[in-house]
């Protein structure tokens, strides 16, 4: 099954902010829309999402994390709305989250 015809694969605009680390003033915010991507950065960011399974994941990772660690605030919309998930480095959330940090910065517009 491709991406698109997958639950939860009708995600239209995701954002991701970063906070915290050494240099708290540096806040990187990445916002795109999907319909702006090529079919295959798309395809890969709704399979990234996917696996990660955003859509069930808790608003919050209560991990502990260390001090000088980043927070990143991962926000999608779809027809039903914005789901928001908040994770720090170290806090005990999957690495297929990171998968999609790592995509977004290094497709940051």
């Amino acid at each position: 099954m491709s991406p698109q015809n997958s639950p939860g694969s009708d995600w239209r605009r995701i954002e991701l902010t970063r906070s915290g680390g050494q240099l708290p003033t540096f806040k990187p915010h990445i916002a795109l829309t999907l319909d702006s991507l090529a079919a295959t950065d798309r395809d890969a960011l709704l399979q990234l999402l996917q696996t990660s399974n955003f859509s069930t994941l808790p608003a919050r990772f209560s991990g502990h994390a260390h001090p000088d660690a980043y927070t990143y605030r991962l926000s999608a919309w779809n027809a039903d709305g914005v789901r928001t998930v908040e994770f720090s480095d170290d806090d005990g959330h999957p690495a297929a989250l990171d998968a999609v940090r790592d995509w977004l910065l290094a497709h940051k517009p």
